[in-house]
């Protein structure tokens, strides 16, 4: 396919002399699926990254008019690189430059998916990343902003999560994502003394170099009206900064619905112990950048403490950088969409009541409806760009729909959410057969943890022990045959709620009669199994 493209771009020129250039673009490629296939199997040690990088830019440049280059931003507190590839796409002298896009990966060190998926996406998509890039635009990847605390979680606490940095004679470490803002207006209202917490905030905003390093980034690189991401775990969501504009909060549900694995979600409105000194707040108050927002990806999705959340196996990493690219092509959508017409008009036309805490229901569909207009117009703009997010998006919406309602419903029934990090609970308990009690630590502090379906978890349970369960030697087809059947009468139903055509109530019993069955199936099936073994010894 590739070459039949690169065959395509000779034009009217003679086409055996396009023969090199073709076979030149074809070995390119090959050395990059080359690279996907061995860094989309593997969370890479940090003093790989910094070659791959440069094996990624020499790979890249002069593909589809790409240039690519490695800067050294600023060092870390123990002397380690902080790298980004800069991608930038040949405009020619007359083309205006355009904002730019900027990835910031890796900021907590336990977060070991963000900098995989970082990694695993760029030689994946590449192609497709030029194609929706502007002519003049660059895209900044920065894959590791924390490598000291990266670099220590692999080799003596898995579940670290701040940098290194000396703190006091006994104490390391503080967390980046609390070091940024302006001194009594978005930073320090955290504990100045608890160096021993998880989100301890430093003595100072941008005390720590690494912070440093972002700073000046924003502040000194970027052009005007950038975009800035930064990618975290666990919480497959997008999120705008505190006190979002309606069109911020609009351009982060447009993000949002790029994947059918991320939703929008509310951030307090008031700063706080749990929401002070966060990087997208102080970044989206800078003039040269337009929007800054959080995106979480998903962590592992079987878990039995909080600290195993983060413990994504290796085959998590290449859906993970899909939805990075997902992200991606759907905020350089955005950043053709600025200068049209259209969008101002659709932006302009969102409706003042749309705030931070009234995202939901009908607000939210409104949003919704709004965010796909906005989609069209980016194809009538571009009709190249890819568009395989589209049968993502509509095969999510009665399922997103549906979901809006369970929110209502299910408010203050079985989930329940911690809105303070400083009393973080490591446990995610199994309550009442078909819901989880899930406390998470939420980096972008204040957030406010929204029920998911009843109907989708039970789903999902039944799917993990049919999986774990089915390879057991000791259960006979007929057994097998009837969790499949289980298993299939819980996906009809979780499809007719997502439709609208089950209410939330009768899903619930009707998956809560099922678990009960499957219980008392388990108990029955375990006590003639260890039947069984002990007449066989």
């Amino acid at each position: 396919m590739e070459k039949s493209l690169a065959w395509n771009r000779c034009g009217a020129v003679r086409r055996k002399f396009c023969t090199k250039a073709i076979d030149k673009e074809t070995m390119r490629v090959a050395e990059l699926s080359k690279m996907s296939t061995t860094w989309c199997k593997e969370f890479p040690k940090y003093f790989d990254i910094g070659p791959r990088l440069r094996s990624l830019a020499d790979a890249i440049v002069g593909m589809d008019d790409l240039s690519a280059t490695v800067e050294e931003v600023a060092r870390s507190g123990e002397g380690r690189p902080i790298e980004m590839l800069v991608l930038e796409k040949d405009g020619g002298r007359s083309v205006a430059h355009p904002g730019d896009l900027m990835l910031v990966f890796g900021m907590h060190a336990r977060e070991w998916i963000t900098i995989a998926a970082a990694m695993c996406m760029v030689p994946q998509y590449i192609l497709q990343i030029s194609s929706a890039m502007q002519a003049g635009s660059r895209v900044l990847i920065l894959p590791v902003l924390n490598p000291d605390g990266y670099s220590y979680s692999r080799t003596n606490n898995r579940h670290w999560r701040k940098n290194r940095s000396q703190q006091g004679d006994k104490w390391h470490g503080v967390d980046l994502n609390r070091n940024f803002g302006v001194e009594n207006v978005s930073w320090g209202f955290g504990d100045p003394k608890g160096v021993w917490s998880e989100l301890y905030q430093g003595r100072t905003p941008f005390s720590e170099l690494e912070s440093q390093a972002l700073q000046k980034l924003v502040l000194d690189f970027i052009r005007p009206s950038s975009l800035v991401l930064d990618f975290h775990c666990c919480m497959k969501s997008v999120m705008a900064p505190h006190n979002a504009s309606p069109k911020q909060i609009q351009q982060a549900q447009y993000i949002s619905q790029s994947s059918d694995t991320l939703h929008f979600r509310n951030r307090s409105k008031e700063h706080g112990a749990s929401n002070s000194g966060v990087a997208v707040d102080w970044i989206a108050d800078q003039d040269n950048v337009e929007a800054a927002f959080i995106v979480e990806l998903a962590g592992k999705s079987s878990y039995s403490t909080f600290q195993e959340l983060f413990r994504n196996p290796p085959r998590d990493i290449n859906p993970a950088s899909r939805v990075v690219f997902q992200v991606v092509n759907a905020s350089l959508k955005l950043g053709r969409l600025r200068s049209s017409p259209q969008m101002v008009n659709s932006l302009d036309s969102s409706t003042s009541e749309t705030t931070l805490e009234g995202a939901e229901g009908d607000t939210e569909n409104s949003a919704r409806t709004k965010n796909a207009s906005l989609d069209l117009v980016a194809q009538d703009q571009d009709k190249s760009a890819l568009g395989n997010n589209n049968g993502v998006q509509s095969d999510s919406t009665h399922f997103m729909k549906a979901e809006t309602k369970v929110k209502k419903l299910s408010h203050g029934l079985d989930i329940q959410s911690s809105r303070d990090e400083s009393n973080l609970d490591s446990n995610a308990e199994r309550h009442s057969g078909s819901s989880l009690l899930v406390k998470l630590d939420g980096h972008g502090p204040g957030i406010s943890m929204d029920p998911p379906p009843m109907v989708d978890i039970a789903k999902r349970d039944l799917e993990i022990k049919h999986d774990a369960l089915s390879v057991n030697p000791g259960f006979t087809q007929a057994q097998k045959h009837f969790l499949k059947q289980s298993q299939d009468i819980l996906r009809s139903v979780s499809a007719e709620y997502s439709s609208g055509k089950v209410d939330f109530v009768y899903s619930l019993s009707i998956c809560s009669v099922l678990c009960l069955v499957l219980m008392i199936f388990f108990a029955i099936h375990s006590r003639r199994f260890r039947s069984k073994f002990n007449k066989s010894l």
